[in-house]
Order: C-alpha cells, then sequence, then structure tokens
C-alpha cells in the first residue's frame, strides 16, 4: 500500500495521492476500496474531499487509539473504524473542514459566535473527525449514566447544557476525542440493535456484530433512530422509524448502511488479522 497524507484538517489541493506523485488527487487510487456511487437519492452521501484511501489511512494512523477505545467501550475495532472512516469519505464537506479549521483556533469568542448561530439555524453542529452531534452526546451520556458505563473522560459529558460548551467541542476536534465520541455511540447503538423489545442488551458486543450490523449500526449513527436519537421534529425524518424496526433482525440495508457497508467489511478483515 503506497502512503499518502492523512492529515485531514488540511484543506483540498495540499493532499498528494495514494501514488506519491504529489499532486492533489481525491479519486480513489489502488490502496482504497471501492464504495458505491450515488444514483439519485439511493446512496445520499456524496462528498468528494476525501477518498477511501485516504479515510484507511486515518485509521491506520491511529489504529492503536481506536483498539483501546473500543475495547474501554466493549465494541469491535471494526465498528468504531467503520463509522470514522464512513465519515470522513462519505460525509465530509467544505464547510465541514471551514467549522472545523475556526474552532481549531481555539478563539473562545468565535466560537460561541459560532456554536450560537448554529444553534439559532436549528442545523446540528457536528465537528470533528466522526462528525458527533451535541444532541446525541445528550444521549449518550444519559445512557452511559443509567448503565453505569465508563465514558472514559476525553469528551465532557453532557451537563445539562442546552448548547455545546467550548470544553466539548474542543474534545471532539481531538483525533482522541473523535474516537472516544464514535465508540461510546457504538456501544449505545450496538446495545439497542442487539437488543429486543425495543430494550437495549446491555453486554459487551466484541463477537456477534457482522459487518452488515455494523453498516445498519452506521444507519443509526448517521441517520437516527426514531424516539431514541431522532424525533419527529427532524425536517430530515430519521434512518429508521423507531427502536423496532432498528431491532428486527432481518432489517434490510438502508442507503447509508449500503454505502458504509464496504468499510466494514475491510475492517473486519483488518482487525480480525491483527486480533482486534
Amino acid at each position: 500500500m503506497d502512503y499518502c497524507s492523512v492529515d485531514i484538517t488540511a484543506p483540498p489541493g495540499t493532499h498528494s495521492d495514494c501514488s506519491n506523485t504529489g499532486t492533489a488527487s481525491f479519486q480513489p487510487p489502488p490502496c482504497g476500496i471501492a464504495i458505491p456511487t450515488p444514483e439519485g437519492n439511493k446512496y445520499p452521501l456524496n462528498t468528494n474531499v476525501f477518498n477511501s484511501c485516504q479515510a484507511i489511512l486515518w485509521v491506520e494512523a491511529h489504529q492503536a487509539e481506536i483498539i483501546n477505545s473500543s475495547s474501554r467501550h466493549g465494541v469491535p475495532s471494526a465498528l468504531v473504524a467503520g463509522i470514522i472512516a464512513s465519515e470522513i469519505d462519505l460525509d465530509t464537506d467544505l464547510k465541514d473542514l471551514g467549522v472545523d479549521a475556526a474552532f481549531r483556533l481555539k478563539n473562545d469568542d468565535v466560537s460561541k459566535a459560532m456554536i450560537m448561530a448554529t444553534w439559532f439555524s436549528g442545523k446540528p453542529l457536528g465537528p470533528g473527525t466522526a462528525s458527533l452531534h451535541y444532541a446525541t452526546w445528550k444521549t449518550i451520556s444519559q445512557y452511559y449514566q443509567v448503565c453505569d458505563y465508563d465514558l472514559g473522560g476525553i469528551v465532557p459529558p453532557w451537563d445539562s447544557h442546552l448548547k455545546p460548551t467550548l470544553a466539548w467541542v474542543y474534545a471532539v476536534l481531538t483525533p482522541p476525542g473523535a474516537i472516544e465520541g464514535a465508540a461510546a455511540t457504538s456501544r449505545f447503538l450496538a446495545d439497542y440493535r442487539t437488543g429486543t423489545g425495543g430494550q437495549p442488551n446491555k453486554t459487551t458486543h466484541f463477537g456477534g456484530l457482522a459487518p452488515n450490523d455494523m453498516a445498519l449500526i452506521y444507519g443509526a449513527y448517521r441517520a437516527g433512530v426514531g424516539g431514541l436519537t431522532c424525533f419527529a421534529s427532524d425536517p430530515n425524518g430519521c434512518g429508521y422509524l423507531n427502536v423496532a424496526v432498528f431491532q428486527n433482525p432481518d432489517q434490510p440495508l438502508g442507503p447509508e448502511a449500503t454505502q458504509s457497508l464496504p468499510y466494514f467489511v475491510y475492517f473486519s478483515e483488518y482487525f480480525r488479522a491483527s486480533s482486534h
């Protein structure tokens, strides 16, 4: 595998491609994997800032952190890796890069103004590589507290603030924060995916999650579950109508899950080879 730049905070045009030609390229190079291309509304995720090679290389660069965080949260490394890779490749656009770059300046006045602007616009703020949303983190924090799970300590738990706090934003902008946020969300969604009767299965998930299950969990990560992480007021609708649909063992893959599935197949093999 040829290596290319994996600094995903850099703007487009500053990356060299994975054949090391030194020129900017955002077409999937040989070291990448095939991702279904958008066909109308069939596959809704369509950003061309990063490609599958860069997504995979980011995961490889942070492999140890992903393994450690996944282990702490009781989920397969492939699940966390696949979610983050899918977010990098399929759901990062120029606006996301610009917002993250502005937050990384850590000018508190500017950051507060940006938080207020997104809050009043009604559009959820999803900073960092994992595109974690604060409303989702509120649900995760409350669930972890009820279950007596350990959030890990990198990303501050929700503490009654309606809007994202500066400490929370700055934490999820870091690779460890993005990884921990994705791992905790993965545990929450895996508990519900493997549960029955609308109730979660409060156990670890190191075995038993096939790539299809992981892709369905990514669909919930990206588009929400009705009544759980997505509500009737959401103008974009929910990825899954309700928890019962999400828990259906025969649930077919939706558009986001279909697009992301190659990552979960790839990383299941990748981490199996390294015994994680």
